[in-house]
């Protein structure tokens, strides 16, 4: 007489468990692998403080820093020209909480442009130099932006 033994269902599952988990921890760590690599969203503090600076930058270009404003090294209008010192400070200071947070590469240009800006206002350059370096500076932070979403 011949006893036949039915199969385990147990060592089916286990085999089963084992690839559902080994698939898992995979996952899982493709998914630490990928952000580690850097994150496709900006972080919000970067991103809402470049929207600040970039608010400061627009006053700054299109009201405070102007040829009614300051002309042929003159000053005109010294509470708007007070104003625009205190608007590149303040862009400034936005800029440095979030400085270290920047690669580099990016943050040795914004400095930079940051620098000659204030170097501009603080010697009443013209309006249009002025206003082209707030260009400036408003387009190297929007491709602090890019360069963020890109990871």
């Amino acid at each position: 007489m011949v006893v036949v033994r039915p199969q385990s269902r147990r060592a089916g599952w286990l085999r089963v468990a084992a690839i559902a988990v080994g698939i898992m921890v995979l996952a899982i760590a493709a998914i630490f692998w990928a952000s580690s690599r850097g994150s496709p969203v900006p972080h919000p503090e970067v991103t809402g403080a470049v929207e600040r600076i970039q608010a400061e930058l627009d006053v700054l270009q299109v009201s405070l820093y102007t040829d009614q404003v300051v002309r042929n090294g003159q000053v005109l209008e010294p509470e708007e020209y007070a104003a625009a010192q205190t608007a590149v400070q303040r862009a400034r200071a936005q800029w440095e909480t979030i400085r270290k947070a920047v690669a580099p590469e990016h943050r040795d240009r914004v400095d930079r442009l940051f620098e000659e800006l204030q170097t501009a206002v603080d010697t009443l350059a013209p309006a249009a130099e002025v206003q082209e370096l707030v260009r400036d500076l408003q387009q190297a932070l929007r491709s602090l932006e890019s360069t963020e979403n890109s990871g």
